[in-house]
């Protein structure tokens, strides 16, 4: 899960060096990887805080 995660901000970060993108196009993507980066990291914490 927490490599899931990380993966998904390489996945953003390499996103925004990629020149191939319109800009709105790389910031909703980046946005979106990192939204979900933060929201595996949030639901692993939480689900080891209550198993």
């Amino acid at each position: 899960m927490l490599v899931t995660a990380l993966l998904l901000v390489a996945v953003a970060a390499s996103l925004v060096f990629a020149g191939q993108l319109s800009k709105d196009q790389r910031m909703q993507l980046t946005a979106g990887s990192v939204g979900g980066a933060v929201g595996l990291l949030l639901g692993y914490g939480v689900g080891r805080l209550r198993p």
